[in-house]
């Protein structure tokens, strides 16, 4: 079954830090399920049906409309009768109290279920490197390694990896491309016929960066599990492994002559090895996480930054601080690159704040300033004997600048500008229609990944936050950030307003499976308003008495709205009452997602601390404890025929699940790649859509029943 929510994650993530705060998880790394036997339930309470309060305004293009229930609804026969049969046979149910299990024995299924037929976008650019003669320009984006002709931006190859790109770096003879990937592993690949040469293995988590010695023989690499360990080439061993920081690395880099080896990490160490004894004096301490790190073309000097946005330069031979840039200038911001010019007499640094910012170290002046909107520019590479200077960006455009003229000369955009808010197949589930977090529409071609049609509100700076389809229409709804409704079809190439919610904050949208209603949360307020479809008008507003509701889940049958109260309970509602009949247990609290698995009378809880328990909500029993995310549910999607349940969380990893079993079958996303942000099944339950946080479509399709 489909649960379509729409919210800015960003804001959402802000919403979550301000309220839950951050909390420290120990949840192991692989999914243990555990079939649980039915437990105790004591009653505590009688809940009492929830009545409506203060609402808020509606106001449409041509006339204002109030949030109080203005009709009635009318439910189709359920599908599901022994759900409905049994909620109504409960009615006013106590409060459930579920006894947690005290200990689970890991039982893993490590067979596929499911395989990615299809990724459109390149997905954030994480890393560019220009080879030696300046021809050809390497990028390591989330879907793999990217080759493209330098300075036109002619794509010339695309090789998927199995995991995302992070790192990258061309031997100074441009013959070899070394890539670090998310997996651990470093791939080195031949020029030209883009064969893989070999593959290191030696780190335990994902490689931030990476960079070969002057000569070529050794790689040096660095790591999420903090290590740094140098390469032997001509045999793939590691020569030299160094142990000195204790957390990420961020930067590795030799020396010109490769006598010196710079590391600098997020323990805020920038630390200068002596590449023949690996050995070293002191760290340089910052007062944050050093981001960046570059060597001047002499190699005397060295430089780096930190979150205050300052340039350190360094002497490499005494290791003395040299100088300090950006030190009284009154709007640094945090410097998340930077490259020296071929000369030495400029440094080029990237800003979080849409700046490249060109620096003359002698004077400390700014001599230029290059706006890149859309985003940030992630990564720069600036060519030797160049007035251009090569910017990946957040937004995930490839640009070459002019910083003499301060114009862009080349640009490579991605359809995705920033990440994709919601995915959604059309009725004859023969395309993909999304929305990139901007004012974009966004129709890609199911089979091809082809981009067909591009809606643009250009006459509005409001992202759009998602776009629904309706369950059995053509018709898609949108909400933007400043809560106006809109309705879409594609072809028609336009979007008509419905009417604006001026007053709630952080809105949710979700569809009833049958169509004919949808539900739109106030997080602010905790209300829940059921609309009318066709006429889009309030039939019911539910209140959690003050506490947050993120979003709400439909049974399949569209009557019964399951929410996760935050800091209290699961709400079972009867949306053609208005009634509250149960709240589940005190145990689930620590909830952050729902949704029902049709054709059983199951919940999925998905908690803060990245736990997933599926819930009998009759018998008020656990029927699984699904482990296997560390960090916060963001959502949950179950398939249609209820065999299948995917799950996104804040630890960047989505997952497939069996309800069957209750194993985990298939991780889609891992670190770096961005967790789903929505997901959305075909009606036979063979193949999954979903958006990322990374800005990639992805559609995934079983192999297995």
């Amino acid at each position: 079954m489909k649960i379509r929510r729409i919210c800015k994650p960003g804001l959402l993530m802000f919403m979550a830090l301000l309220i839950v705060g951050c909390a420290t998880n120990t949840a192991p790394t692989h999914p243990v399920p555990k079939r649980a036997t039915t437990v105790a339930v004591v009653a505590t309470q009688t809940t009492v049906p929830a009545t409506a309060t203060a609402i808020a305004t509606v106001v449409p293009p041509t006339a204002t409309q109030t949030l109080v229930p203005t009709a009635t609804y009318t439910p189709t026969p359920a599908p599901t009768q022994s759900l409905a049969d049994s909620l109504g046979a409960t009615r006013g149910l106590q409060v459930g109290v579920f006894a947690m299990p005290d200990s689970i024995v890991p039982n893993l299924n490590t067979a596929a279920a499911f395989e990615n037929i299809l990724t459109m976008n390149r997905g954030i650019l994480n890393d560019l490197a220009l080879n030696a003669d300046q021809t050809n320009l390497a990028v390591a984006a989330a879907t793999g390694l990217w080759i493209y002709d330098y300075p036109s931006l002619t794509p010339i190859s695309h090789q998927a990896l199995p995991s995302a790109a992070l790192s990258i770096a061309w031997a100074p003879d441009g013959l070899r491309l070394a890539v670090g990937g998310q997996d651990g592993r470093v791939r080195v690949y031949q020029a030209v016929t883009w064969v893989e040469e070999a593959v290191l293995h030696g780190h335990v988590a994902g490689i931030e960066t990476l960079d070969w010695s002057a000569d070529g023989a050794l790689l040096a690499t660095g790591g999420n599990d903090s290590t740094v360990l140098i390469w032997d080439i001509a045999t793939g061993a590691i020569a030299q492994r160094l142990d000195a920081h204790t957390e990420h690395l961020l930067n590795v880099a030799w020396a010109p002559d490769s006598t010196q080896l710079l590391t600098a990490g997020a323990d805020k160490q920038a630390i200068l090895w002596d590449a023949t004894t690996w050995t070293y004096t002191a760290p340089k301490w910052h007062q944050g996480q050093v981001l960046a790190s570059a060597w001047s073309p002499n190699g005397k000097y060295f430089a780096t930054t930190d979150y205050q946005g300052d340039i350190f330069v360094w002497d490499a031979e005494t290791e003395d601080l040299h100088k300090k840039l950006f030190y009284q200038h009154p709007d640094r911001t945090v410097t998340v690159d930077m490259v020296w010019s071929a000369d030495g007499a400029a440094i080029a640094v990237s800003e979080v704040y849409e700046l490249i910012r060109i620096v003359d170290v002698a004077t400390n002046n700014i001599v230029d300033e290059l706006w890149s909107p859309g985003g940030y520019a992630a990564t720069l590479v600036w060519p030797e004997n160049s007035q251009m200077i090569v910017a990946g960006s957040f937004s995930h455009d490839l640009s070459v600048w002019n910083y003499a003229t301060g114009q862009r000369e080349n640009r490579l955009t991605s359809n995705i500008r920033r990440w994709s808010e919601s995915i959604s197949w059309t009725l004859d589930e023969t395309q993909l229609v999304s929305t990139d977090g901007d004012s974009r529409i966004l129709v890609y071609d199911a089979t091809t990944g082809e981009t067909v049609e591009t809606w643009s509100a250009d006459t509005r700076d409001d992202f759009l936050e998602a776009v629904v389809r309706r369950p059995h229409h053509t018709e898609f709804k949108a909400l933007d950030i400043d809560n106006f409704v809109f309705s879409y079809v594609p072809t028609q190439g336009e979007t008509r307003p419905v009417y604006e919610l001026p007053d709630l904050g952080l809105s949710f949208f979700t569809w009833a499976p049958d169509g004919s209603r949808y539900a739109i949360n106030d997080v602010i307020d905790a209300d829940t308003y059921i609309f009318d479809a066709d006429t889009d008008e309030v039939l019911q507003v539910l209140n959690s008495a003050g506490s947050t509701i993120y979003h709400v889940a439909w049974s399949a049958d569209s009557r019964y709205v399951a929410a996760p109260v935050f800091d209290v309970a699961v709400n079972i509602w009867d949306t053609t009452t208005g009634e509250l009949l149960m709240s589940l247990g005190a145990e689930l609290k620590d909830n952050t997602a729902v949704e029902w698995i049709p054709n059983t009378t199951w919940l999925a809880v998905g908690t803060r601390a990245g736990h997933i328990y599926i819930v009998d909500v009759i018998t008020q029993t656990i029927v699984y404890h699904l482990q296997g995310h560390t960090d916060r549910i963001y959502t949950l999607s179950a398939s249609p025929d209820g065999r299948w349940l995917a799950s996104s969380a804040f630890d960047y990893s989505s997952r497939i699940w069996d309800t069957q079993s209750g194993f985990a079958t298939s991780f889609l996303l891992g670190e770096r790649n961005g967790y789903a942000i929505d997901f959305d099944w075909t009606q036979d339950s063979t193949k999954l859509a979903l958006g990322s946080l990374d800005g990639t479509l992805q559609v995934w399709q079983v192999l297995q029943n």
